[in-house]
């Protein structure tokens, strides 16, 4: 696969300089074709004014006959002017489609090679997306402050300080509140999870029980504070479904417990919070709240089509955030956001 992906980058790239070439000669001969049909209007425009100083019936008419003659010669050089243009138009297109060829077989190289399910580095990763991390500070609030940081809302994720400002507490508190309210108001979504839990006989405590959900309220709200309540799966479920738009979590596996094995070699499989919020959007929309998905097969396309402005009437407008893999339990968990590079 690698082999063919590598020849199909090839093709693509001898086309795309063979369709330059072919542009470059089709203006070239545009060019050639104006001049030559200014030369011989110009000789039209002459020739009427040697007539009167013609002496002869003879003389007249071999003007006239001169003039015939640049007549059409000047409408065949624009003839030819025209062709050459469209000549160059079609030779630029086909250069278009042969830079698009080329993009396609890199994209199809990139994930051929992320088969084994690793990337070489989280930058390589989000490179296929053309999107770089943008990071937030790690209070307890972060991820929120990396929610919200996607959206441009957060001031010291964007370089403007190097500490969360008083705005940034008040925003991450206004989405925190929103999620407990918008997952209060769901009892069916939280009771299903909360008795998935309790059946699993899971150690750990729901983040789907009344307590937990109501626990998210407790944001840092200035630098003397303690830390932020951390943001767990059910605040990342009711984020996704507050903005409609799918919440992508990459997991960069850049935590300090990880093991040197696995460490900054972040996976391709991504989870992706649903955004259903009733039975309107799906019968069963309860019953989920995430999905695994290839981020080179399934994610990165369809934010390069949207990128390079060529997304799909029903291509998702998914958000994306960077975990470093911390387990749930850990207090060294961190949420960064990202945005596209600039």
């Amino acid at each position: 696969d690698e082999v063919a992906s590598a020849a199909a980058a090839a093709q693509a790239e001898a086309a795309g300089a063979e369709a330059a070439d072919e542009v470059a000669s089709a203006e070239q001969a545009a060019r050639e074709g104006t001049s030559k049909a200014g030369a011989t209007n110009r000789a039209l425009t002459q020739a009427p004014r040697s007539m009167p100083m013609a002496e002869s019936g003879a003389e007249r008419d071999t003007a006239l006959g001169r003039a015939a003659a640049a007549s059409s010669s000047a409408f065949r050089a624009a003839e030819e002017a025209k062709l050459s243009r469209a000549r160059a138009e079609e030779a630029e297109e086909a250069a278009a489609k042969a830079a698009a060829a080329v993009a396609r077989a890199e994209q199809a190289s990139r994930q051929i090679t992320v088969r084994a399910g690793y990337f070489g580095s989280l930058k390589e990763m989000l490179s296929l997306a053309g999107r770089e991390v943008v990071p937030v500070a790690g209070d307890g609030n972060c991820g929120f402050y990396a929610f919200l940081g996607c959206e441009d809302a957060i001031e010291h994720c964007r370089g403007r300080t190097r500490a969360p400002t008083a705005r940034d507490y008040a925003a991450q508190q206004n989405l925190r509140e929103e999620c407990v309210k918008w997952l209060q108001d769901r009892p069916q979504l939280t009771g299903w999870h909360a008795g998935m839990d309790a059946a699993s006989n899971s150690r750990r405590q729901s983040s789907w029980s009344d307590a937990a959900i109501k626990k998210l309220e407790g944001g840092k709200l200035s630098t003397s504070d303690n830390m932020g309540v951390y943001a767990n799966e059910a605040a990342l479920r009711a984020m996704a479904g507050l903005r409609k738009e799918p919440l992508v979590v990459v997991d960069s596996k850049a935590g300090p417990s990880l093991s040197k094995q696995v460490r900054n070699r972040p996976p391709d499989q991504v989870a992706v919070y649903e955004t259903h919020a009733g039975p309107e959007d799906k019968p069963r929309w309860f019953a989920s709240v995430m999905k695994w998905m290839s981020w080179a097969n399934d994610i990165a396309p369809v934010l390069q089509r949207r990128l390079e402005g060529n997304q799909l009437e029903d291509d998702p407008k998914y958000r994306v955030i960077v975990h470093n893999g911390e387990p749930a339990s850990s207090l060294g968990g961190h949420f960064d956001a990202t945005r596209v590079v600039v």
